[in-house]
């Protein structure tokens, strides 16, 4: 089961989120919605989807700045957004 943590470079700023499962860091949401990993690591249909589920949610979050919480939220759908970018999220 992944989890995911507020990551925050400076106090009270979120650039992210921490992707972790069992414990470790296995990859970063960044402001953008999009997904990295860290470590090669299979993920089962379940994390995909909640991952997946994430971007989405940080991809609506208003950004700017590199910074969640501040700013416009995106006109565009996040559907047509990944069918522009579709290894944006590569679980």
């Amino acid at each position: 089961m992944v989890i995911f943590k507020f990551n925050s470079g400076f106090e009270h700023i979120c650039e992210g989120y921490d992707v972790t499962r069992d414990g470790k860091v296995i990859g970063f949401i960044g402001v953008a919605g999009g997904f990295r990993k860290s470590v090669d690591i299979e993920l089962a249909e379940d994390e995909c989807n909640a991952v997946r589920d994430m971007c989405k949610r940080v991809y609506e979050m208003p950004s700017e700045w590199g910074v969640l919480g501040v700013g416009e939220s995106p006109t565009e759908p996040f559907a047509d957004f990944l069918a522009r970018y579709p290894n944006w999220i590569a679980v």
